[in-house]
């Protein structure tokens, strides 16, 4: 892969570690312990029906966290290896995504689906952007929209 793809995705993958980061210091206003981890596999609505706004909060902090440090984790592996970054990436996405799905406080549901698209989208950039650099504007777009999603939502939370 030429350098260009590998210093776009990792100064790209950067800012979007620092987006998460960011947005993961912050913290429910409530003490309410979470129901699930940020990587369990989806819960049935059904079982999560009077989810209170501190779990939903917890569940979401939680994942943005989780994905921000095993992102920035992973940082050294992902510069040398543009594959890896696609892989991580997408792994990510899925776990964020399967933390998203078991929010189910009506007025976080669509802040929490447009993050989880958001974050689907910047996954999406980041392999389009490891096959031909010149997306990397179409990248730099998904990311603010991303850091868009993450501020709204734990604002949200705060």
């Amino acid at each position: 892969m030429k350098t260009t793809t590998r210093t776009t995705l990792t100064t790209v993958l950067a800012a979007a570690v620092t987006v998460l980061a960011l947005a993961g210091c912050s913290t429910p206003s409530t003490s309410t312990t979470p129901s699930s981890s940020a990587t369990a596999t989806p819960t049935p609505t059904a079982t999560l029906e009077g989810q209170s706004k501190g779990d939903a909060c917890t569940l979401i902090l939680n994942a943005v966290k989780t994905v921000g440090s095993e992102l920035a984790g992973s940082m050294s592996e992902m510069q040398t290896d543009p594959a890896t970054t696609v892989t991580k990436v997408n792994e990510q996405a899925d776990k964020f995504h399967a933390s998203m799905v078991q929010v189910t406080y009506e007025p976080l549901v669509a802040q929490t689906e447009a993050t989880d698209a958001a974050f689907r989208s910047f996954a999406d950039q980041i392999e389009a952007t490891a096959k031909d650099s010149s997306n990397s504007t179409v990248l730099m777009d998904s990311v603010t929209s991303l850091q868009a999603s993450f501020t709204a939502v734990t604002k949200s939370c705060v």
